[in-house]
């Protein structure tokens, strides 16, 4: 079972990258992971211009870290969390 869990998509009619990143099996922090939004695609997280971030505390299974990131991708898609400039 792999501890480390890293996603994306990319939501062409938005143009913006959805990234999670979430460490399985780790309970000795606060916050075990994130989500965040990017616009376009990222070449290097740390040059992209970042829309939203949402944190993911510790203790999470792969199905609940995963139901979260696909409710924010939901969010998105319906206009729910504004991506627009």
């Amino acid at each position: 079972m792999d501890d480390y869990l890293d996603e994306s998509i990319f939501l062409k009619e938005h143009d913006v990258t959805i990234k999670v990143i979430y460490r399985l099996n780790f309970d000795a922090e606060k916050f075990c992971g994130y989500s965040k939004i990017f616009k376009g695609i990222p070449e290097k997280e740390e040059e992209s211009f970042e829309i939203y971030m949402e944190n993911y505390e510790c203790g999470m299974d792969r199905q609940k870290v995963m139901e979260k990131f696909n409710k924010l991708v939901e969010e998105v898609k319906t206009g729910k969390i504004d991506v627009e400039f």
